[in-house]
């Protein structure tokens, strides 16, 4: 009986790994808009739309938090930095894990309210009692899906320099593109190979 649920089995593994997908990285380069662009209302990344006041800046303090100079933040259209202000990130599908790296500057705090897609709190976040340029990254997952998070920049400046994350916990079987034919054939070989081998394990007991 085992050697017959071969060809399934390996059937399976195939769907599961088209499932599963990999993560979405975005440093905030990939858009091609200028430095102090404002990203409320676009989806100048893929997988993200912005609100809350958020726009994309270079500066030499997002090396720190990412791969580049680029990164988003909050900033006052009249040119200066707004203190105790929010800037927020929403994910097009809820995200199962979302990995960002933040900085900050002449900032003692950095807070992060994930939310779902009712608007539930999913996790406060926060890292307190810093103090002059600093960085780190920070992971959220493991929890309910995440439709979007609020970064709250407290006196000083509080910016991202980059953001990775996975929705394809979320994907089901309906919503994935369809397999294009040589895929289905393999899939049928592969079904065909399992099946003959647990014919021939039987004929030769």
């Amino acid at each position: 009986m085992r050697t017959r649920n071969v060809g399934v089995s390996l059937v399976v593994l195939v769907l599961c790994a088209s499932i599963a997908g990999a993560g979405t990285v975005i440093n905030f380069t990939e858009s091609g808009l200028p430095s102090l662009a404002k990203l409320d209302g676009g989806s100048d990344f893929s997988g993200l739309s912005f609100t809350s006041d958020t726009y994309l800046a270079q500066l030499t303090c997002f090396e720190s938090a990412g791969d580049d100079s680029w990164g988003i933040l909050t900033r006052d259209p009249d040119g200066g930095y707004v203190p105790d202000n929010v800037f927020t990130v929403v994910f097009d599908q809820p995200a199962t894990s979302v990995t960002f790296d933040w900085m900050t500057l002449s900032s003692n705090d950095i807070y992060a309210t994930a939310k779902d897609e009712d608007g539930n709190v999913v996790l406060d976040y926060s890292v307190t009692g810093l103090q002059g340029l600093r960085s780190g990254r920070s992971t959220i997952g493991g929890l309910a899906p995440v439709k979007s998070i609020e970064f709250h920049d407290g006196k000083g400046l509080v910016g991202i320099g980059r953001i990775e994350f996975d929705t394809s916990a979320q994907k089901t079987l309906s919503s994935l593109a369809p397999l294009p034919p040589a895929a289905w054939t393999g899939l049928g070989l592969l079904g065909a190979l399992g099946t003959a081998y647990g014919i021939r394990s039987r004929r030769a007991k």
